[in-house]
């Protein structure tokens, strides 16, 4: 029925082995469900369902780093984005993984043209400190105003990746959002803005980042709404507020 698609992965069979980690440009990119050892990348699978091609990219060779005994007992491994793609036609992308070296986030870069795989591995960023627990980040990444976001658990602040440069760098949240907050970061839909959500006593706040006289770190509040209305008009949700917060959670928005 052309009135409700519906994707099929049929042509990947293996697919049922991987759990989707992002979703950029038309490409899905996968990986495996089985646990690795510590320190070691995953296998990567990137489907294209228009095309019904797919590639399984195998983890970064043991040369890529010169130095990497150094790191690979100490390596937490984060997560994968889809990067870039040359065109929708062709199977020609790029791919970041993720880790965390020492104590500071490392970007490993898969380049793939029609089925080969090349990788690269950018220093470490030691200008940005993970000082914290590395299994806090998120492993799934947002696509949001041109950038790539980490959102780390129970923390006021995002780990960012600028695709043009590689840099990593950490985006703090509006002061006044409260300490421990679960908020999501995300794009202004109607002109692609970076904003950052949260639901607090069922009041939706929306920062937006701007420039003004009155900005927070650079973020300004734009809009409020109660979602009271909403929520009683939802089937089968609690009345009880103490209860909702169980049942209603702020979820990505890219």
């Amino acid at each position: 029925d052309a009135s409700a698609p519906t994707l099929s992965l049929d042509f990947a069979p293996e697919a049922s082995r991987y759990v989707l980690h992002d979703c950029h440009q038309g490409l899905l990119l996968l990986e495996p469900l089985a646990s690795l050892p510590k320190g070691i990348l995953p296998r990567l699978l990137v489907i294209d369902p228009a095309t019904r091609r797919r590639v399984l990219l195998p983890p970064p060779p043991r040369d890529t780093v010169p130095d990497d005994h150094r790191w690979r007992s100490c390596r937490h491994y984060v997560g994968s984005a889809l990067l870039s793609r040359a065109h929708q036609s062709k199977l020609c992308f790029e791919v970041v993984s993720i880790s965390i070296d020492g104590g500071h986030p490392r970007a490993w870069v898969a380049s793939v043209d029609d089925g080969q795989c090349r990788w690269r591995a950018l220093p470490r960023t030691t200008d940005v400190e993970v000082s914290f627990d590395p299994w806090w980040f998120e492993s799934r990444c947002v696509h949001a105003a041109g950038k790539l976001y980490w959102h780390i658990c129970n923390s006021g602040r995002v780990l960012s990746l600028d695709p043009s440069t590689l840099h990593f760098s950490y985006l703090l949240a509006p002061k006044e959002m409260p300490r421990f907050g679960k908020f999501r970061i995300g794009e202004t839909p109607d002109d692609g803005r970076l904003c950052i959500a949260t639901v607090e006593d069922q009041l939706l706040r929306v920062w937006v980042r701007g420039e003004t006289r009155w900005s927070d770190d650079g973020w300004y509040l734009e809009r409020e709404m109660n979602l009271t209305k909403v929520y009683d008009s939802v089937p089968g949700l609690p009345k009880d507020k103490c209860l909702r917060i169980f049942s209603v959670w702020l979820s990505d928005m890219d």
